[in-house]
């Protein structure tokens, strides 16, 4: 039986191969093939291939350039708490979308790996949808007494809370947005510094 199939699969061969030869298109159409095979495996090199290999390829002010641009972000991920961004962007990714790019260009293992145990549930996010309400409601009425604060939440179907605990998360509100507030001036201080880097780069007074 083998032997049959294999008798009948090269007289198969031998027919495409006289298809082919009688029509030069369809071997031009295999050439074709073949090309976009080549592509396609250039493309897979190119993906697997590290980047950094293929900078030295550049020209030299745009390699200056990405120089200036790597300096920048690495000062930017050293202002920045990346176990408790990942916490933060478990709640909404979209909204996290610069930081967890910027996660990637520096090579924060570490954050995605928090990231991964928050989103699977091995590592509890340390912030809530009770945590959002209570921002919300404290940047618009931030002298509100506790007992109202609290009856406000049981009135958004949150479980009621002693007024102790209230304390306990407003005060780590607080300090969350002092931090935010901390790293959004330094921020400023670095994006100047990379204004003036690229500047430098193409010749140009600051």
């Amino acid at each position: 039986m083998n032997k049959s199939l294999n008798s009948k699969c090269a007289e198969l061969e031998t027919l495409d191969g006289r298809r082919i030869a009688a029509n030069p298109a369809m071997k031009e159409e295999n050439e074709a093939e073949a090309a976009s095979d080549a592509d396609l495996f250039r493309l897979a090199l190119g993906s697997l291939e590290a980047k950094s290999r293929r900078v030295d390829d550049l020209p030299t002010e745009l390699k200056k350039l990405i120089a200036v641009r790597d300096a920048h972000n690495k000062n930017k991920a050293g202002l920045l708490n990346w176990r408790k961004l990942a916490k933060l962007a478990a709640h909404d990714l979209k909204a996290f979308t610069e930081e967890i790019l910027l996660a990637a260009q520096t090579c924060q293992t570490r954050f995605f790996i928090d990231l991964g145990k928050c989103l699977s549930g091995q590592m509890k996010s340390g912030y809530d949808k009770l945590d959002v309400d209570m921002a919300l409601l404290l940047s618009r009425h931030p002298s509100i007494k506790v007992k109202y604060a609290v009856r406000e939440l049981v009135r958004l179907n949150h479980p009621r809370i002693n007024e102790e605990n209230f304390r306990v998360r407003k005060q780590r509100l607080k300090d969350l947005g002092r931090a935010v507030h901390e790293r959004n001036k330094a921020l400023v201080v670095y994006i100047d510094e990379f204004g003036r880097g690229t500047l430098e780069v193409f010749g140009k007074e600051a």
